[in-house]
């Protein structure tokens, strides 16, 4: 009686019926994880929750790769590791989760793996040379039989100091690589040498080498340009170039200028970062008047702003963007952003324009500033270290001359900055500065080449902090002045009050 009781009661058939449902619930639960799990890994479902979007794929390339959709593209990112080794580490998790958004997006990107220890015949295809070493490290992007074959780290920005994994760049090298192995030719990216020119060890050539180009060096003295050159870099020359000029009574074959100039005549476009000490000790006379051509000349002095600048001694200025003429057009994409990087020129000579920077006449070639200093820098004497003058002064300027082909305007560059610091690996390595934003978008105006520039790094916790010299007194001041007088007015408030307190008291 007491068991059909207790089975009787209300309470235990509603308990028992509750724990039934709820052990339900619960298996019910752990199967759709399970089948919803399996489905994810089949068909791509991934959503990048990350504050900072790590892995997601950025409207920019969506713009870049869409077109492709229609075309005979079919890009594999192959792991050498099996998905379960891939996924263990943070790291390589962080590119498999990046190359499946893409596989999710584009339809023709599928995402593979090759446990290159269990079938290491599979990976023989990617060895180039007999040297070649491929490790469960690599990750291969392969368009049918063209392929290039990446180290884990080249989808990560390291610390130049630390060598520490600071920001992933995983997007920018998937699309810039899928950019490159289906344009229908490579465009040729020239650093010029023979002058004293920094090239290969430069943050420069790695800027353009990862935004499409074929970087190469030349020696106009010897060599030929390419014809599918686009743009030639003069970067930090410490002498002039061979001009024309009289031996024995005849003119000598060698003259660079002539190729220069030749190559700008073919739509070429030319870049020159000019080194104010240089420009000091030597005459130049021969690039001097290649600039003049263009409107532009070289300055005699270096400028320096104590307010507004990172560096206590004044030199590494905070530029300011241009906002009118088709400078203006290059500073856009930066003016624009919500939060505006700061882009530095360290040690800089003024660049002058020597015609209208407004002018609208189509006869003649048009000058416009990019960046320029504020109004509280002044110039000095690279001799003598004296005011020559405070004002704003041009920092990076470039020059436009167009033709018309079948009707068709086509347009070709001179951009001259005041300092090859500018491309110092310290601004154009951090995320909290404009200076590689400034070069992009200068490439999508001259290059006449598409470029992933829109695409950031993803910092993994971004903690720079970047400050002027005015805005760094502003907060000693506030630190050290107007907190501690807070403190001893609230002080002297709570002193008067009880004061007056004891006294009522009494």
């Amino acid at each position: 009686n007491m068991k059909k009781g207790l089975f009787a009661n209300k309470k235990f058939k509603y308990g028992s019926i509750a724990a039934g449902l709820t052990a339900a619930v619960i298996v019910f639960a752990v199967l759709v994880n399970l089948a919803f799990t399996a489905l994810c890994q089949k068909y791509s479902w991934y959503v990048d929750m990350t504050p900072e979007r790590l892995y997601g794929v950025s409207e920019t390339s969506v713009a870049l790769l869409t077109p492709l959709e229609n075309t005979d593209t079919q890009i594999r990112i192959i792991f050498l590791q099996d998905r379960d080794r891939v996924t263990e580490s943070y790291y390589s998790n962080l590119v498999y989760q990046c190359a499946m958004n893409f596989s999710q997006q584009f339809g023709f990107v599928t995402v593979d793996f090759i446990d290159m220890e269990a079938h290491p015949q599979q990976v023989d295809r990617y060895r180039t040379t007999a040297a070649t070493q491929l490790g469960k490290q690599n990750v291969i992007i392969e368009n049918g039989s063209d392929f290039r074959v990446f180290r884990l780290q080249a989808f990560f920005y390291s610390d130049s100091q630390t060598n520490e994994l600071i920001a992933m760049n995983a997007e920018y090298k998937i699309t810039s690589t899928i950019l490159q192995m289906t344009a229908k030719s490579t465009p040729i990216a020239y650093f010029t040498v023979g002058h004293g020119e920094t090239t290969e060890s430069s943050s420069l050539w790695k800027l353009f080498s990862e935004a499409g180009y074929d970087v190469r060096t030349i020696d106009l003295s010897k060599e030929t340009l390419d014809s599918d050159a686009k743009v030639m870099i003069i970067n930090g020359p410490k002498y002039d170039f061979i001009g024309a000029y009289e031996a024995n009574g005849a003119l000598t074959e060698v003259n660079e200028m002539d190729k220069v100039d030749d190559f700008m005549d073919g739509q070429g476009n030319v870049m020159l970062f000019m080194d104010p000490t240089a420009a000091a000790e030597q005459d130049f006379c021969n690039l001097r008047e290649l600039l003049a051509d263009w409107g532009i000349a070289l300055g005699d002095t270096v400028i320096r702003d104590t307010s507004n600048s990172v560096s206590v001694d004044g030199y590494s200025l905070v530029a300011q963007y241009e906002t009118e003429g088709l400078g203006a057009s290059i500073t856009k994409p930066m003016r624009e952003l919500e939060t505006i990087p700061k882009t530095i020129v360290h040690y800089a000579m003024p660049i002058n324009t020597l015609w209208d920077t407004k002018s609208i006449d189509q006869s003649v070639r048009k000058v416009s500033t990019i960046l320029k200093s504020y109004s509280t820098s002044e110039a000095l004497s690279l001799s003598t270290a004296e005011s020559r003058g405070t004002g704003e002064f041009d920092l990076m300027v470039f020059s436009q001359d167009s033709i018309y082909i079948d009707n068709e305007p086509h347009y070709t560059y001179l951009t001259v900055c005041g300092t090859p610091d500018f491309c110092a690996e310290e601004f154009l390595s951090s995320n909290a500065f404009g200076n590689a934003d400034v070069l992009y978008a200068i490439m999508k105006v001259m290059g006449k080449e598409v470029v992933p520039a829109d695409i950031d790094l993803r910092l993994f916790e971004d903690k720079s902090l970047v400050v002027t010299n005015t805005q760094a007194r502003v907060w000693t001041v506030c630190l050290t002045a107007v907190l501690p007088a807070a403190v001893i007015a609230v002080g002297a408030v709570v002193y008067v009050r009880r004061k007056r307190y004891d006294e009522n008291e009494k």
